[in-house]
């Protein structure tokens, strides 16, 4: 394992296949994945402002990591059919798991505790959010703003100041 202390410690951009696995991150943002395709970000530990970032990408594999961050787990922005598998999150102060336009991605058997907003969706749709324990989230443990169609199923929601928030 590599241990990555920068400001933004890596960044895949226009790639297909890359992988990163069992490192260490440290700094303002661990991962920034650009315009990209079927890479995978497994098995690491982020003690990051924004653990991992993904912007207009897709077919991408986020599983079995360890975030500590102190704004943002994980975040996707127009990106679709990711996967967001058994990650770890606590201590997000905006939220673990943010999808902003986003579509068709997966959030399966993760645990954000501790955070602003578990997971939280903007504009999504088509996303399958399933299995994950959501436990002593600040505003909710599930936030979903002018999102439709998303498939909402077997998730924990526990000690939240509110469950679940729906909102147009």
């Amino acid at each position: 394992g590599s241990i990555i202390r920068s400001i933004l410690c890596v960044e895949i951009a226009d790639s297909r296949r890359s992988e990163i696995s069992n490192s260490s991150f440290s700094g303002d943002v661990g991962v920034s994945i650009v315009n990209s395709s079927e890479n995978a970000v497994t098995g690491s530990v982020f003690s990051t402002a924004t653990g991992i970032e993904v912007f207009a990408s897709e077919l991408n594999l986020i599983g079995g990591n360890n975030l500590s961050s102190s704004e943002r787990g994980i975040a996707l922005d127009g990106s679709m059919e990711n996967e967001i598998l058994e990650n770890s999150i606590s201590g997000s102060r905006v939220a673990g798991v943010i999808l902003i336009d986003s579509e068709k991605n997966a959030i399966i058997d993760n645990s954000a505790l501790n955070c602003g907003i578990g997971i939280r969706l903007k504009d999504s749709g088509e996303n399958r959010i399933d299995g994950n324990l959501l436990e002593e989230n600040e505003v909710a443990g599930l936030r979903l703003e002018g999102s439709t169609d998303n498939d909402i199923s077997g998730n924990l929601l526990r000690k939240n100041d509110e469950g679940l928030i729906l909102s147009l």
